[in-house]
């Protein structure tokens, strides 16, 4: 079985402005969201997971690039 990468996001205040606002996270890598879920709880409080990384857009010809392929 394959690690999967799950994205993940943090609040902080905004030094520009002092608003609160999202901001992309640490990537985590585990076998499942639980897991995943799991070693952000225990070590990394701050951030949320906000689901698995599954594709990245090639930046010259705007397709999908599908990372769950083998």
């Amino acid at each position: 079985m394959n690690l999967k990468r799950y994205c993940t996001t943090l609040q902080a205040i905004d030094k520009t402005d002092g608003r609160i606002k999202t901001f992309v996270g640490n990537d985590v890598y585990s076998y499942s969201q639980e897991g995943a879920e799991a070693m952000v709880r225990a070590s990394l409080p701050y951030l949320t997971i906000i689901g698995e990384f599954v594709a990245e857009i090639d930046e010259f010809t705007g397709k999908d690039i599908d990372l769950r392929r083998n």
